[in-house]
């Protein structure tokens, strides 16, 4: 099941590799991404604006942000995660 969720992890470093906004991705080892921001600054409005679409993630240190990909999450969520993040 763990194999499904760190595959996930994968798509979803892939796809945030392609934001402005994303000055690097921590490597992705497990069903974890961290993201090192481009204007660390803008950190919180970040991860408010991906609350309001349903996408939850968690400050991780300044300037970054923690996306956990679980159980829950399918390839048709990871889709629109991305899609979603393209708001930001």
């Amino acid at each position: 099941r763990l194999i499904h969720d760190h595959s996930h992890a994968k798509l979803l470093e892939i796809g945030l590799k392609k934001f402005d906004w994303v000055a690097d991705i921590m490597p992705v080892e497990t069903n974890i991404v961290v993201v090192v921001l481009s204007e660390p600054t803008r950190r919180d409005a970040i991860i408010q604006t991906l609350k309001d679409q349903g996408i939850l993630c968690i400050a991780f240190g300044p300037g970054m942000i923690r996306f956990v990909t679980h159980l829950d999450i399918d390839s048709i969520a990871i889709e629109k995660c991305i899609e979603g993040l393209k708001k930001v």
